[in-house]
């Protein structure tokens, strides 16, 4: 992209995804959606910039995506509101989130990026997250691991969407990565039969390097030594060890996940 105009959306592809991503996990997050619809709304994002950076200049909507790929706060919260329709069975007022922009866009702007976004991506909204498929394999796995490692898991998912190392893996991949380090993390045994309960349709030649490379984003991001597992306390009368308690939440770079992480 070195050689396009500076304007051009080819470069947003490079330098806004982080800050668009930040602010999507802080919008999700003031107003408690789920991990489907956070997941989603990046995965939008993601499409949007990967679909502005090949945009022809002869699109009579090329200005209107090469202005909102540089804008990276409005990109992020047009995707999150696309997807809270489809994810979320209440959607917050455009009225409410120009307010929470302290009037930087009004109700008109964020509508026209949301209309820009749909141009961009064809109205393609289609979009199977490692969220949805680990919820599908979860199902299907012993109760004890389940009950174990079952917010891990949605965590490990929550580091992978917002890890940009993990963007080459298909979202199979992501997923049985985040259920194998969730079970490595908490030291949790696995069964004798492995992860059998993870179809073989799911499995592909990616998914030991993603389980690497997503343990080392968790590091990246929770300064943790990547694949160490937790230190484990005593549970009353016998139980099963207890997960250790969770570090202070201003010590994270992104939005702390709805569970202890360690």
């Amino acid at each position: 992209a070195a050689h396009l105009p500076e304007w051009h959306p080819a470069h947003a592809a490079v330098i806004t995804r982080e800050d668009g991503v930040d602010i999507q996990f802080q919008v999700c997050e003031a107003y408690k959606v789920g991990n489907e619809a956070i997941c989603s709304s990046v995965l939008l994002m993601d499409r949007f910039l990967a679909r502005a950076s090949a945009f022809g200049q002869e699109h009579p909507s090329f200005r209107d995506v090469a202005r909102l790929a540089r804008d990276p706060p409005l990109l992020a919260l047009a995707c999150f509101l696309i997807m809270c329709k489809f994810r979320e069975r209440v959607c917050p007022l455009l009225v409410d989130l120009e307010t929470l922009c302290e009037g930087r866009w009004s109700v008109e702007d964020v509508r026209s990026a949301e209309d820009t976004v749909l141009i961009a991506v064809n109205w393609n909204l289609r979009c199977v997250t490692a969220v949805e498929i680990t919820t599908k394999m979860m199902a299907g796995a012993p109760a004890p691991l389940r009950a174990h490692i079952a917010q891990q898991v949605d965590c490990m998912v929550e580091v992978a969407y917002y890890s940009r190392q993990m963007l080459r893996f298909p979202a199979s991949s992501v997923a049985i990565a985040a259920i194998r380090l969730a079970a490595e993390r908490l030291n949790v045994p696995v069964p004798e039969d492995g992860f059998s309960f993870i179809p073989s349709w799911a499995r592909g030649p990616l998914d030991d390097e993603a389980l690497t490379v997503l343990g080392t984003c968790f590091a990246d991001v929770h300064g943790d030594a990547a694949g160490a597992p937790p230190a484990a306390a005593e549970a009353p009368d016998g139980g099963a060890p207890l997960q250790s308690e969770a570090p202070d939440a201003t010590s994270s770079e992104v939005p702390s996940c709805p569970m202890d992480l360690d």
